[in-house]
């Protein structure tokens, strides 16, 4: 593995432990009954998804690789439906205006990941919340669960 390529999966690491702390600081008390403080908090993980591809792994023309699919099934798993389809939408347009061979594929590993958060959202995350102990190894067997898919 080469110097460079560890430093930006390092970088990217770095960014998504910052976006939670900002997370965690600005937005983690909000009212979820205001829908327009949902709205804000899409565009500002579809901001960050944005972040993330600007500090990439690439690969060849067009081909890189982000952290932005966690960033989309954390954000689907933990913050529901509406945060989650504006912060697609926002990282899907600006994947496309990226262009290259993996645009397609990169908008639809976005998507997938989106859908696998949000079921995730819809059928586990009561369960997960139940079991405060225990909590490490549910999110563990999604997250591998949703890499499978890929």
């Amino acid at each position: 593995m080469s110097t460079q390529l560890l430093k930006d999966l390092v970088t990217n690491t770095s960014l998504l432990l910052a976006i939670s702390i900002v997370y965690n600081l600005f937005f983690i008390h909000f009212d979820r009954q205001k829908k327009w403080l949902e709205g804000i908090i899409g565009v500002f993980v579809g901001g960050m998804g944005m972040l993330l591809m600007l500090n990439t792994v690439s690969f060849s023309n067009g081909i890189i690789f982000d952290t932005r699919s966690i960033l989309i099934s954390v954000t689907g798993l933990f913050l529901g439906y509406l945060p989650t389809i504006i912060a697609t939408v926002i990282i899907s347009a600006y994947r496309i205006s990226l262009g290259g061979a993996g645009a397609l594929t990169g908008v639809l590993v976005t998507v997938t990941s989106a859908v696998i958060g949000l079921i995730c959202y819809k059928y586990q995350l009561q369960k997960i919340l139940k079991k405060p102990k225990m909590v490490w190894p549910e999110l563990y067997g999604w997250r591998c669960q949703a890499h499978l898919t890929y």
